[in-house]
């Protein structure tokens, strides 16, 4: 028994219908009046703090996206390159590399005596800092508190408890909530497809989060009969992993190419008519994005972890770690995301 899910931003009601793959009708999210405009001056600045894997970090774009929205300018205090992908994204934001001794220094305990008064006026210049890497009673906090006074403190816990059972991105607006930050919930705009590529991602950083080998190029065998240009992107994860034979047989029969950095692969993504992967960072991308995405999960929950996006299909078995998708139903929603 399967589930596919059509679905926007948490907090909205999607279609669900078990047992059978259905064309499920997009459902509007509620959206908020107020939306980023250009020539606006906002009057309160947010540094944002964040140090984890990609998927982790673009399950926060909802958030930024939510920051600018209400009038904060976002400043992303992340490693550069991941700084660089939410900028290109995402309207007004601004990156700062994380991965500098005065930032490291703040870990330390009374790290803000070695601060640097250029990081020192970062922070005074904020009017809210937001960390996902602290949990406001370590060393890091109160280094923060020591260097800012008058300036609102908000740490947030990047993965929710196991008894939590709604989208991972309510778990963060709910942490903000409840230290004073309250947020819309703003939609990531849809994005005309680039081309009719559809670009195939099979790796994920947890292997047992992928999609069987012989399912995917049973798919690709399937999309090649039905005329439907493919590509297939790959990462360090999946160059590293894979095993010489599996890398030489998947050169020799489809087009690949290997993303050596994030803005390759935004690029990637940008030119590209759908998306299809598992549960792991660049899929959370491609929805992000605004592309059409086709997710296949099985040992995570997608209530929690699903991608956000305006055209997201997110097919699942009916308990986490029920089982895998059969091709037949994964090729099924590319054909819906490509309306064909």
């Amino acid at each position: 028994e399967l589930t596919i899910t059509r679905g926007t931003e948490p907090g909205c009601v999607s279609p669900v219908f078990r047992g059978r793959l259905i064309a499920a009708s997009r459902t509007p999210g509620r959206r908020d009046s107020l939306t980023a405009r250009p020539d606006y001056t906002p009057a309160v600045k947010s540094l944002v703090f964040h140090q984890a894997a990609l998927g982790d970090w673009v399950l926060t774009f909802p958030l930024l996206r939510a920051l600018n929205a209400a009038g904060h300018d976002v400043i992303a205090v992340t490693p550069a390159d991941k700084g660089r992908l939410a900028a290109s994204v995402l309207p007004n934001v601004t990156p700062i590399d994380i991965e500098q001794h005065d930032f490291t220094r703040l870990h330390s305990p009374d790290g803000h005596r070695e601060t640097s008064d250029r990081i020192r006026q970062h922070l005074h210049d904020a009017t809210h800092i937001v960390s996902f890497v602290s949990d406001g009673r370590d060393a890091w906090a109160q280094n923060v508190r020591t260097l800012v006074q008058g300036t609102s403190h908000c740490f947030v816990q990047p993965r929710p408890p196991d008894t939590w059972s709604q989208h991972v991105t309510d778990w963060h607006r709910r942490q903000l909530s409840d230290q004073g930050i309250a947020l819309p919930i703003v939609d990531a705009p849809a994005s005309p497809p680039g081309n009719e590529c559809v670009l195939i991602h099979p790796g994920s950083g947890g292997a047992h989060k992928c999609w069987p080998d012989e399912k995917w190029e049973h798919l690709l065998s399937q999309l090649e009969a039905d005329r439907i240009a493919t590509r297939i992107v790959l990462g360090e994860v999946e160059i590293e992993r894979w095993s010489a034979d599996r890398l030489a047989r998947w050169r020799d029969r489809y087009e690949i190419v290997t993303c050596d950095d994030l803005e390759q692969l935004r690029r990637e993504v940008a030119d590209g008519a759908c998306f299809v992967g598992n549960d792991a960072g660049p899929t959370h991308l491609a929805a992000q994005m605004g592309r059409a995405t086709v997710a296949i999960f099985n040992p995570t929950d997608p209530r929690i972890w699903r991608p956000i996006g305006p055209d997201v299909n997110v097919i699942a078995p009916s308990q986490p770690g029920a089982g895998w998708p059969r091709v037949q139903t994964v090729l099924f929603a590319i054909r819906m995301a490509l309306r064909r």
